[in-house]
């Protein structure tokens, strides 16, 4: 018996401990249970944020659809406490959105300005053979185009009675004086020495040589037929008679141009006249010599631009003594400018150099008469081709750093391993694979190179600022005269039509307010205006007409609502940017779409809420008021 209570004891004792330890053991996993739904619990009355996985920007207190999209909304994660224009990511993220940097650096920039044009010949080496006196042409030597020819080659052998007596005229005037040799009257000998210069004189004007003169005078003879040359080296271009033919003086026989010197003629856009200069160097290919380069220098660049191509001409003088370049090749050239930190040219090539004002292609150091014209040089800097701006290096970026969306640049930076921080920066001129950055960056700078539109996107997701929502460009504003602002009234009338519709919850006339609003954008014509008005004019109004398109085509009247809220800031951007007709009211509904808040125009003080119509006809308030303002 003592055995078994023993036993009993040891079991009652073993049954004790394990309700102890049970305890223990229910005591700890209600108590951290308690502590989890504790932590639950403060999570829970941590405000929570939805948002738009389409539409970052919408931030709402509550869970439910969006007011853009009507998709449902999604709670946002919290990140770190970071800046809001700031997102770190992890090495793996990093690798898997192929994030690559490049530093910022300074040096030396050239602008490649790529250009087209043709060669054509050089207008100052083009000589018109004509005819010096009235002759019958017996026989032209050169009797079709292209034939070269050499200063001094014979041209065309002619007759002409007219040169005939001028041959005798000279012979008499020789006969003349040498009677009159022996003779003591001074007056008298040289009147006859006079009439032997004057005919000499004559026979020179009429394109004869000096030799054929002496030939004349040392054999006594006339010769009824007369043999002209040529006085330049050249190609023959054009023959405008043909043999046999009677010319008048003054008729054109032979075109004959100089092909040793040929012009390069380009065309410059607008845009592309900041960075020439003269004198700068050119390189150029042709299609008849593919991969081969020849060069010359920009000698003249047009005054005056061409109102249907937008174009200058540009005028380069080329080297062609082996006569490889033809007339009418056409030619892809390129010309490099070097740019400074301000994007201004740097172009010393015309430094205390002399050129003449007539020819600038002519240009030399000593101070002498300009070989065609005579004209004494001019320095290059009174002339004002001289453009050495002094000032450092540019600061550089490569071009795919930026995202450029209007007037804004905007950059991620590397602050530190894996901390990202998107930048405003200032960008001047492109150059090469660079962009000159102006303001917002400094030398050693990290910028993302690779994958910037991914880092942008992950700050959207986060619900942070991104390059599109950033900061406001600054609005152009107009004032426009009281006839101007006329023009709008049916545009606002249709809106406000609109407007009173959705406050009775009507949704019957819509479409055809809508057709109204369209109609009176089409009818606005501010073409008698200055550019930028106009151009102004044409961006909103074709973003109106688009969302009144979509609001004549909605189907259920909160779709009808939500087209019309976009209408609204439509037409209050173009009041800011025109101003109105008519004193006009923007107000507000802090609860419209699920309290996201939404503006309107009306003409009256009184609320009529076009988002809540009946239900809270009066719920909102006047928070803007925009009187007429017209020039007088």
């Amino acid at each position: 018996m003592n055995k078994k209570k023993i036993i009993f004891s040891i079991v009652l004792l073993v049954i004790a401990l394990a309700c102890v330890v049970s305890g223990f053991i229910i005591a700890k996993i209600t108590s951290t249970s308690t502590s989890i739904t504790t932590v639950d619990t403060a999570v829970s009355t941590t405000k929570q944020v939805w948002t738009c996985s389409m539409h970052p920007t919408v931030k709402l207190p509550k869970p439910g659809s969006c007011p853009i999209c009507a998709m449902d909304l999604i709670p946002l994660k919290k990140g770190k406490d970071l800046g809001p224009r700031q997102i770190e990511m992890s090495p793996n993220a990093i690798k898997m959105a192929e994030i690559q940097t490049t530093p910022v650096i300074r040096k030396n920039a050239a602008m490649s300005i790529s250009l087209v044009g043709k060669l054509n010949f050089d207008e100052s080496r083009i000589k018109d053979i004509t005819a010096r006196f009235g002759a019958r042409l017996d026989r032209l030597y050169v009797d079709y185009t292209g034939v070269p020819v050499s200063k001094g080659d014979h041209l065309v052998s002619a007759y002409s009675p007219e040169l005939v007596n001028a041959q005798e005229e000279l012979l008499q005037a020789l006969k003349t004086l040498k009677a009159l040799d022996k003779s003591n009257i001074d007056v008298v000998t040289e009147s006859s020495r006079l009439s032997i210069q004057a005919s000499r004189d004559k026979l020179l004007l009429w394109g004869l040589s000096q030799q054929q003169v002496d030939t004349i005078e040392t054999s006594g003879k006339t010769t009824d037929h007369i043999t002209q040359y040529s006085p330049i080296a050249g190609i023959v271009i054009k023959k405008h008679l043909n043999e046999g033919a009677y010319v008048k003086e003054g008729s054109p026989i032979y075109t004959i141009a100089d092909m040793t010197h040929l012009w390069l003629e380009l065309d410059a856009y607008e845009s592309n006249l900041q960075w020439l200069r003269y004198a700068q160097k050119v390189s150029f290919e042709t299609e008849a010599y593919p991969g081969e380069t020849f060069n010359g220098q920009i000698s003249f660049i047009h005054p005056v631009l061409n109102a249907k191509t937008r174009t200058v001409k540009i005028r380069v003088n080329v080297n062609n003594k082996n006569g490889r370049l033809k007339p009418q090749m056409f030619v892809r050239a390129r010309i490099q400018a070097f740019i400074n930190q301000q994007g201004l040219v740097i172009d010393n090539s015309l430094k205390g150099k002399l050129l003449c004002p007539m020819h600038p292609e002519i240009i030399d150091t000593v101070q002498k008469p300009c070989s065609i014209c005579g004209m004494k040089l001019v320095p290059s800097e009174k002339l004002g081709l001289v453009t050495s701006h002094k000032g450092q290096a540019p600061l550089l970026i490569p071009v795919s750093a930026p995202l450029i969306t209007g007037k804004r640049a905007v950059v991620y930076v590397r602050l530190k391993e894996g901390l990202f921080q998107g930048r405003v920066i200032t960008l001047g001129p492109r150059v090469e694979g660079y962009y000159i950055v102006n303001k917002g960056l400094k030398e050693g700078d990290l910028v993302v190179t690779h994958g910037a539109f991914k880092i942008d996107s992950s700050l959207q997701i986060l619900a942070n600022p991104s390059m599109m929502s950033s900061s406001k460009e600054e609005l152009s504003k107009f004032t426009l005269s009281a006839v101007s602002l006329q023009k709008l009234q049916p545009l606002f009338d249709a809106y406000f039509a609109i407007g009173t519709s959705l406050s009775k919850d009507s949704s019957s006339e819509i479409k055809t307010h809508s057709g109204k609003l369209i109609t009176a954008l089409t009818l606005v014509d501010f073409n008698d205006s200055k550019n930028e008005i106009l151009l102004a004019w044409q961006d909103i109004s074709r973003k109106i007409e688009l969302k009144a398109k979509l609001l004549g085509n909605s189907k259920e009247l909160e779709e009808t609502r939500l087209n019309f809220e976009k209408i609204s800031k439509l037409m209050t951007l173009l009041i800011e940017q025109f101003g109105s007709p008519q004193t006009v009211h923007q107000a507000y509904c802090p609860m419209a779409f699920d309290d996201a808040g939404a503006f309107w125009l009306q003409t009256d003080k009184k609320i009529t809420n076009p988002y809540y119509g009946s239900s809270m006809l009066g719920c909102g308030a006047i928070k803007k008021t925009f009187p007429v303002e017209a020039k007088k």
